[in-house]
């Protein structure tokens, strides 16, 4: 073809030099729009695509840089078609694709209907609390840890990743209340330390067991913050796409998760991960929407640090969920030196519930 248009000139070799370009950068933009609603739609139920949406500010950034290099050589369609399909990509992963299908429900844990028993009896809370949620491991000081909790005195401090009595006998020391240990669930869960001004309220339970109820990566608890607050706090850890875990295993685990935190709901619910849950992870977010949880802003706050070198913070990986008698007016990232940088929100009774009294909350 090109043969027989260039034998009649100068003119005919310009148009299919032309056309053959038009038609290369068709194909690239074609071929990156479809990546990106292959991966959008997929998201999180695949290993490889929950890394690229882990990894996708890098790939964006690159692109990018790329196109700007292709268009400084002159080389114009490639650069363009270049620049056009990332944004086409960046925007298609976005798209409000169908909700998955509901999920087998799994076998509740023995626990679940005593507590089920009084959910219904807590009354949506009325005083706005503080909740200081931060993952650490070995090389974070305890020093650190007591600093930035006396500095924001939270109502409720979960620290995912260590189970050292010594910080939790400081911040009694230095705040009052109580805390519990959650201890390590194999090296993909390496314990949890709870931490409130208030006290772990008994619900369900005989008086002389303990007030906190567990099943497999998850934990429930009562947090009595006053005479008139008392909320179910959940708590999860999960292990993230780079883990040696199965990707199956793991969407298993988060499935679990959600099916009890539906099981479990109430309003006045928080439910704290230590996981992440990218905004693009739909399936996820999706499926707490459907147990009515609402999510706090999500607040980038990993990675800190490349190394030796500070870093510009691309996700969020620790994430709370509140029920429908709450709000979060606000979720700040706080400064500190570590892999994860802690997260302070601010929780506050939602207006419409605010007002309601036990026995007309809604079920």
């Amino acid at each position: 073809m090109s043969h027989l248009l260039c034998s009649g000139g100068t003119e005919g070799c310009r148009l299919w030099s032309g056309v053959r370009s038009l038609l290369s950068s068709l194909t690239l933009l074609a071929l990156l729009i479809g990546a990106g609603m292959f991966t959008g739609w997929l998201a999180d139920e695949s290993r490889i695509t929950a890394l690229v949406l882990i990894w996708e500010p890098v790939l964006d950034l690159c692109g990018v840089l790329l196109a700007y290099a292709l268009w400084a050589r002159r080389y114009r369609y490639p650069a363009a078609t270049l620049l056009a399909g990332t944004m086409c990509s960046f925007l298609v992963v976005r798209l409000p694709w169908p909700p998955p299908g509901d999920q087998e429900a799994e076998f509740p844990p023995r626990w679940a209907d005593n507590v089920q028993t009084c959910l219904p009896a807590i009354p949506p809370p009325k005083e706005r609390f503080q909740v200081l949620q931060w993952t650490v491991d070995a090389t974070t000081p305890p020093a650190a840890v007591i600093s930035v909790a006396v500095a924001t005195r939270p109502e409720v401090v979960v620290l995912s990743g260590t189970t050292d009595r010594e910080i939790g006998d400081r911040l009694v020391e230095e705040l009052g209340g109580e805390y519990q240990i959650d201890p390590p669930e194999g090296e993909e869960m390496p314990g949890r330390l709870v931490f409130t001004r208030g006290a772990f309220n008994i619900c369900g339970r005989e008086a002389d067991s303990e007030d906190v109820w567990t099943h497999e990566h998850t934990a429930l608890r009562f947090v009595h913050f006053s005479q008139e607050s008392v909320v179910p706090l959940f708590t999860t850890t999960q292990p993230g796409a780079w883990s040696r875990e199965r990707w199956e295993d793991t969407r298993t685990g988060w499935h679990r998760a959600q099916q009890l935190a539906a099981l479990l709901y109430s309003p006045s619910m928080l439910v704290i991960v230590d996981a992440p849950v990218l905004p693009t992870w739909r399936h996820t977010n999706s499926a707490m929407q459907r147990i009515k949880l609402f999510p706090a802003p999500s607040v980038p706050n990993w990675p800190m640090r490349l190394g030796p070198l500070p870093m510009l913070p691309l996700h969020p990986l620790d994430r709370l969920w509140v029920g429908s008698a709450l709000r979060v007016q606000s979720t700040r990232r706080l400064p500190a030196d570590t892999d994860r940088a802690p997260l302070l929100h601010v929780v506050e009774p939602e207006r419409a519930t605010a007002g309601i009294s036990p026995l007309t909350a809604p079920g």
